[in-house]
């Protein structure tokens, strides 16, 4: 009985410790899931960089493969000199993009300047003119050409219709005589 009077002595104090307790692992376990919370959103950041960085390197590719078609050509009877290719050293200690812009918008207002030569233009559309009318003659002479085929295949097959409806005449005639011949044989 003593001891009983014991335990329930010591039951608030119990009780006490396991609400202390349950606390702490409540405590515990929202920071747990806090960190994983973490976890999961650096997780996330560094698969988006990843992605990033091979997407990246598929345009480096990209821009390195058209980089390689790129050729310059001969101007004013000038030889071409060799494009030359930037390291990435080159890149950061070369000129800044605003100034790449105003040069590229320097250029254009100088090309729209520029008088074109009139006298190829002119030429060109003479040209252009001669081999439209030569395609136009072409596409005539085609159609013609196709009437001409369609109306011989008429004619081919014509011919071939009266050729087997006189050739059953025939047989027929010769299917009759052998059977008048023969009294009722028959020829097949």
């Amino acid at each position: 009985m003593m001891e009983c009077k014991q335990t329930e002595d010591a039951l608030p104090a119990v009780q006490e410790e396991q609400r202390g307790l349950a606390q702490e692992l409540k405590a515990l376990l929202e920071q747990e899931h806090a960190l994983q919370k973490d976890a999961l959103g650096v997780r996330l950041r560094v698969e988006q960089i990843d992605a990033a960085i091979a997407e990246h390197h598929n345009k480096i590719k990209h821009w390195h493969r058209e980089a390689g078609k790129i050729s310059l050509h001969t101007v004013d009877e000038q030889p071409a000199a060799a494009l030359p290719a930037l390291s990435p050293d080159a890149l950061q200690a070369g000129p800044d993009p605003s100034t790449i812009n105003t040069k590229i918008a320097l250029l254009e207002a100088r090309c729209e300047q520029v008088k074109p030569n009139l006298g190829a233009i002119a030429e060109y559309r003479k040209k252009e003119a001669l081999y439209l009318q030569r395609v136009e003659e072409l596409d005539d002479i085609t159609t013609q050409r196709d009437g001409f085929k369609r109306g011989c295949e008429d004619l081919r097959k014509q011919r071939l219709n009266e050729f087997m409806a006189g050739f059953n005449i025939i047989t027929n005639k010769l299917k009759e005589n052998y059977q008048m011949l023969t009294l009722g044989a028959t020829l097949s």
